[in-house]
């Protein structure tokens, strides 16, 4: 009988590891999907035409 207790509970506690891992990748996969690669952030690395100087090096 104890046996058959130790079998239930481990493999409960495997179906709810495995479940855990499954909603965390889930998250993991939802927070890639919403971030877009390649944007520039805000200020960064843009340059306004205006304030180009022309410099000649000999």
């Amino acid at each position: 009988m104890e046996t058959a207790v130790l079998i239930a509970v481990t493999l409960a506690m495997s179906g709810v590891g495995m479940w855990l891992i499954h909603r965390l990748n889930v998250q993991h996969a939802a927070r890639i999907a919403d971030y877009r690669f390649g944007d520039v952030e805000r200020g960064v690395g843009r340059r306004h035409r205006g304030h180009r100087t022309t410099q000649t090096f000999l």
